[in-house]
């Protein structure tokens, strides 16, 4: 007969294997937990980039060719057409399709609403302060929104992203899900900014409503209305290297109305080189310059004015400058007047600069506008993600 130790052991030893039995069960759960929330994880970058990829193809739909040009005023494109927006969401759906998400391609629908629901995953409308709006209005519309999923009631019979270990804890599938929007938000040119005063010790005209030919520089001491500082718009990086990768790589446009706007202290030839590099070069942001047998002769930009002069003095703590005003901007010639070549491969033409003193810009139109008149129905030069 046992005795009562043997009882107690015995009885120890049934309860440790029942520990030891919900230790590893709870164990597992947690693993499988792990590896399908990673999973899911990847399912939602899968979609994001299908999000992104679609957006943006939608968007280059808005991009649309220019006006024939009316002297002296800015290029601008043809006004946005209902066409244009059924051909931003037609695109959205074929590129989301060229993506594949759980090794599955993303289907997305278009109902052509305004709202996403079930049958409806893409809509136009208007990108402005930072949020998206929905609307129907092709004088209005500057952006596409663009949802994928992978969720109960998506059709197609995509369904939620099917768990591996999990289910075996009753837990099948997981709903994911990811939205993007891209547009073309009018902004200004993060490439230079100039102030609108008149320089009290010379009384010239100001550079507001300007229509003649006028030599700018970025020489410290130079008058307020000949004078104009390179910017990096709200970044407040301004060393050389980052306005020069602003100017290089068509960095989209920003909005700087009513906002602080940084800008450098100074000449900076690397900087004008770049420039006039990418000004002499017809591929670059075309749609916006006048092009002549090949050769560029002319650059229209919207760029900030300052409220105050002159717009690169430095003070602490970077010394940002409000804006207020912007401009249309028409460049006429960029001259170095040194060797070497800027990043857009090319150089002021011969006799560009003849009439111009070297390290200099010159500008013929200038149309300013308060920013309580930024114009609603103008799009900016490139296609961007924007949330």
């Amino acid at each position: 007969m046992a005795t009562t130790r043997q009882l107690v052991l015995r009885d120890e030893k049934g309860l440790s294997l029942v520990l030891v039995a919900i230790i590893l069960f709870s164990a597992c759960a947690v693993m499988a937990l792990v590896v399908d929330i990673s999973y899911r994880h990847i399912a939602k970058n899968e979609l994001q980039k299908a999000a992104d990829a679609a957006a943006l193809a939608g968007a280059a739909e808005f991009i649309n060719p220019m006006l024939p040009p009316v002297p002296g005023e800015p290029l601008v494109a043809v006004p946005l057409a209902e066409q244009d927006l059924l051909d931003a969401r037609t695109q959205a759906v074929r590129f989301a399709l060229e993506n594949v998400a759980t090794k599955i391609p993303v289907q997305i629908f278009n109902s052509g609403g305004s709202e996403l629901t079930p049958d409806n995953d893409v809509r136009v409308g208007r990108w402005s302060g930072g949020s998206f709006t929905a609307t129907l209005d092709p004088a209005l519309v500057n952006a596409i929104q663009v949802r994928t999923r992978r969720t109960a009631d998506a059709k197609g019979g995509q369904g939620e992203v099917a768990l591996f270990l999990s289910k075996f804890t009753g837990w099948d599938s997981m709903p994911v899900s990811a939205v993007a929007v891209a547009g073309l938000p009018f902004g200004m040119s993060r490439s230079f900014a100039f102030c609108n005063a008149i320089d009290p010790t010379t009384l010239s005209q100001s550079l507001c409503g300007l229509s003649e030919p006028r030599v700018m520089t970025a020489q410290q001491g130079a008058p307020h209305e000949t004078s104009f500082a390179w910017t990096s718009l709200l970044s407040q990086d301004t060393s050389a290297r980052t306005v020069r990768d602003f100017i290089c790589q068509e960095t989209a446009d920003d909005n700087a109305c009513n906002q602080e706007v940084y800008t450098t202290n100074g000449e900076n030839l690397s900087i004008l080189r770049d420039f006039e590099s990418v000004f002499y070069n017809p591929t670059y942001d075309a749609r916006h310059k006048e092009i002549t047998d090949g050769v560029v002769t002319a650059w229209w930009l919207v760029v900030p004015i300052t409220d105050d002069c002159p717009p690169g003095a430095q003070g602490t703590d970077a010394d940002p400058k409000w804006v207020t005003q912007f401009a249309w901007v028409r460049v006429r010639a960029v001259c170095t007047g040194t060797g070497g070549t800027g990043c857009g491969g090319h150089n002021a033409p011969p006799n560009a600069c003849d009439a111009y003193p070297s390290q200099t810009m010159v500008v013929d139109r200038v149309n300013c506008f308060p920013c309580s008149a930024f114009p609603a129905n103008t799009l900016g030069r490139t296609a961007r993600l924007l949330d």
